[in-house]
């Protein structure tokens, strides 16, 4: 099967590590995609993913204009649509297929976000602006070596003081910490903890167990849809505040089916 470019679509060779079309990184082939509308709408909560904003409704038949998304009839056909400018709706994909479906509305956010980063990349910068940045970068070149001695000091020692990753279990009860968050395990799912046991945090060094157990009455956090194989560093991970505060969803062609 050809590699693509999970946000624009272009053909991958093996050897690239970003897109050659929109710049885009080229993600761990084994990394899993959400699969399902639950493992989307946890993606994007644990990313912060304003939805509403961004026109994109996960789980939700939403009948306004410029609309994407995503939901389970109530015949249990999964639909995935788009609304037009016009407030037409196009479907894109009905039927019994969860994780088909949940692609199409993915692979559809990360190649929006795609199209607004290459808009910030291309965008011209005047002469005596670039100047000016210049000038500025020598300015603060010695200031800034110093602070970063300094820093690497500081985040040395704060590394040092924080959880390794993996599962913790107190009072009968299983936590996992993952990318600066700790997770809880409630019944049938992972979920951000919230507030934690101030004992627990305080010891929890001696609640860490080495690795996962199947006998265990949890599934494998690594399974979750909150868990990634590059460590919460892929490209989609680069989907921080800024973008979506510079959000335009009108830069979208609503008048496309898809």
């Amino acid at each position: 099967m050809s590699l693509k470019c999970r946000h624009c679509g272009e053909p991958l060779k093996e050897r690239d590590t970003v897109c050659p079309r929109c710049g885009a990184a080229v993600e761990d082939k084994n990394a899993q995609a959400p699969r399902s509308i639950n493992e989307l709408q946890q993606v994007c909560a644990m990313r912060n993913v304003p939805l509403e904003k961004i026109r994109f409704f996960i789980g939700e038949d939403c009948r306004e204009p410029k609309a994407f998304g995503i939901y389970q009839d109530d015949d249990g056909q999964f639909v995935v649509y788009k609304n037009k400018a016009d407030g037409m709706r196009a479907v894109r994909y009905r039927g019994p297929d969860e994780a088909y479906a949940v692609n199409e509305i993915y692979q559809k956010l990360c190649s929006e976000v795609a199209l607004r980063r290459a808009k910030k990349r291309g965008a011209s910068v005047s002469p005596e602006r670039a100047r000016r940045r210049r000038r500025e970068s020598l300015k603060t070149g010695v200031i800034a070596a110093l602070i970063t001695v300094l820093l690497v000091g500081v985040l040395s020692f704060i590394e040092s003081r924080k959880p390794q990753t993996g599962y913790y279990r107190y009072n009968d009860d299983y936590y996992y910490y993952y990318s600066g968050d700790w997770y809880w395990y409630d019944e049938d799912d992972w979920y951000p903890a919230g507030t934690l046991d101030e004992e627990f945090l305080n010891d929890y060094r001696d609640y860490r167990v080495d690795s996962y157990d199947d006998t265990w009455d949890v599934t494998d956090f690594t399974d979750s849809g909150w868990y990634s194989e590059s460590g919460g560093d892929s490209d989609d991970g680069d989907w921080n505040d800024d973008d979506w505060d510079d959000w335009d969803f009108d830069a979208t062609d609503w008048d496309s089916d898809w």
